[in-house]
């Protein structure tokens, strides 16, 4: 079963590649191409892993969607609001169309 990770860099978004991929064939995003999670150690061999996308623009995770072609889904993604301590976490589990 392919899975693909949305927010692969959050708190919950790694633990669930963590997890998931020892069983699953799992991929994941991350906003930023470069980011601080290629440093993260579930992440030093594994491939499927997916730079440069942003929930927030559509196209971006259209095209993963299509490349990966996933059997499920999990979106995990931090919404913030005005203030910080507003903030809180998401998580959107479903099956890909």
């Amino acid at each position: 079963m392919r899975i693909l990770v949305l927010g692969g860099e959050g708190m919950l978004g790694h633990k669930v590649f963590q997890v998931l991929s020892q069983r699953f064939n799992v991929h994941a995003t991350f906003q930023e191409p470069n980011g601080p999670w290629r440093s993260f150690p579930m992440y030093e061999h594994a491939a499927g892993l997916f730079g440069g996308v942003n929930a927030l623009d559509f196209d971006s995770v259209v095209k993963t969607f299509a490349a990966v072609k996933p059997d499920r889904f999990v979106g995990a993604r931090r919404l913030r609001s005005e203030s910080a301590a507003a903030s809180y976490g998401a998580a959107l589990v479903g099956n890909a169309p």
